[in-house]
């Protein structure tokens, strides 16, 4: 398997079988796929990242907790609306 599918197959099953089934057998309901689609968009970061050779090491330490935290917040929000679309 190419190494952006394996990497995409990864961050899909860990938020599927980690996150999304774990939450359902908790709430004893299946609920919106929300960790799925947010892990599917942490790995499609991932993969772009790999692809264009992303390295932030020269940037400084506030600089990356920045990038890393507006990266997170936006894929989360993004989670967010699309569970609120798809329980419509």
């Amino acid at each position: 398997m190419p190494r952006p599918a394996a990497m995409m197959v990864t961050f899909m099953a860990c938020g599927f079988l980690l996150h999304d089934i774990p939450a359902w057998l908790l709430t004893r309901r299946v609920l919106a796929p929300g960790a799925t689609l947010a892990f599917a968009m942490f790995g499609l970061g991932a993969v772009i990242s790999d692809r264009f050779e992303m390295d932030l090491s020269l940037w400084s330490t506030w600089s990356r907790a920045t990038a890393n935290v507006v990266y997170l917040t936006s894929c989360i929000m993004t989670m967010i609306l699309l569970v609120l679309w798809i329980a419509r």
